[in-house]
């Protein structure tokens, strides 16, 4: 709970601007991920704060999917994943309906 209450009161003193937040998951069960998802989502877009937040959690990229695909305005989250490209490393990104996709085929895009 504390955890949610940090990044909520983050995007709350932010303004408009950008909130990083490091492995967003991080002491949450799963359960409460998609939860936490709508609240961010939501609080963001009314905020208008651009959220930058990592994991390495597979439940927490399908809550956010889900979270989503529940909403009214889906292009307002989308995934990237960081592979390494020889010397180069770029960034793949995934909008709702090809993150949607990519999780029902079981494609890892962490």
């Amino acid at each position: 709970m504390r955890r949610i209450l940090a990044v909520v009161a983050s995007l709350a003193n932010v303004g408009s601007g950008t909130l990083l937040v490091d492995e967003i998951d991080t002491g949450l069960h799963y359960a409460a991920l998609k939860d936490m998802w709508k609240l961010i989502i939501e609080m963001a877009y009314k905020q208008e704060v651009q959220i930058f937040a990592t994991t390495h959690s597979g439940d927490c990229v399908k809550a956010f999917k889900q979270v989503l695909e529940e909403t009214e305005k889906p292009d307002v989250g989308k995934l990237f994943r960081l592979e390494r490209d020889g010397e180069q490393i770029k960034a793949v990104s995934y909008l709702a309906d090809e993150l949607s996709i990519a999780v029902e085929q079981d494609i890892e895009v962490r």
